[in-house]
């Protein structure tokens, strides 16, 4: 008896997990049907169980993953742990959710039977790189990365504009060669 009131609460414990977890859990038969999604799943792409039951994987990856998709499906089948994929998913309303994460693949006696997942939105810090590059691309302000010796690795579009050097040119000199020496 104290053995199946430690097995379930054990069970309780993971479940309280699984389904509390921020991130997307989920996992996909060979056919790309779910095995089963948390909470966060449902959440972050607005669907419910119902509609679960009817999806396959390739229903929420949006076409420009799927390529993506196919590879790490292949990896997985190999025996491949997927550390870090970047995809994207299509929310039950069509908006576009940027997901990172890492996937892996169960076994039975030898031949892979799902994949499981983890996944995290990361639609806002997508959004927000985005908007950084579009405002380093079309800033009027001199904008570089710079190592520590002032070499360039970086630079917008200003710098070739206001000092007549092309971006190989810069990446040729340092800093330091364009500040006049008094």
């Amino acid at each position: 008896k104290r053995t199946e009131e430690a097995l379930k609460e054990s069970e309780e414990r993971y479940r309280d997990l699984f389904e509390n977890a921020n991130d997307m859990i989920l996992s996909v038969d060979i056919d790309g049907y779910f095995n089963y999604v948390n909470q966060a799943w449902k959440d972050i792409l607005e669907y419910g169980n119902n509609d679960i039951a009817k999806l396959t994987i390739y229903d929420v990856i949006h076409e420009d993953s799927r390529a993506k998709f196919n590879e790490v499906f292949a990896g997985c089948k190999n025996g491949e742990n997927i550390d870090l994929v970047e995809l994207i998913f299509v929310t039950r309303d069509g908006r576009n959710v940027y997901v990172q994460g890492s996937v892996n693949c169960k076994f039975v006696n030898g031949k892979m039977v799902s994949t499981r997942a983890i996944f995290r939105d990361v639609t806002q810090r997508k959004k927000a790189e985005r908007e950084r590059n579009r405002l380093f691309e079309t800033s009027r302000d001199l904008i570089a990365i710079l190592d520590f010796e002032g070499q360039f690795h970086d630079l917008n579009p200003s710098w070739t504009q206001t000092l007549g050097y092309s971006e190989q040119e810069f990446k040729q000199i340092s800093i330091l060669d364009l500040i006049n020496p008094e």
